[in-house]
């Protein structure tokens, strides 16, 4: 549940905010890892 919610989170944000946003998830649900990692999948779809 956290994790879909966190993911849906950082793809609703827009570019120039994400890098903020994806501090504060990783600071209030402790899942630095998975938020890194949704981070490069959603830079990745960005920029295709």
């Amino acid at each position: 549940m956290e994790l879909n919610f966190c993911f849906r989170l950082i793809l609703y944000q827009q570019q120039d905010t994400i890098n903020w946003q994806l501090k504060y998830i990783c600071k209030s649900n402790k899942i630095q890892n998975f938020v890194l990692d949704m981070k490069r999948i959603w830079v990745t779809k960005v920029t295709v």
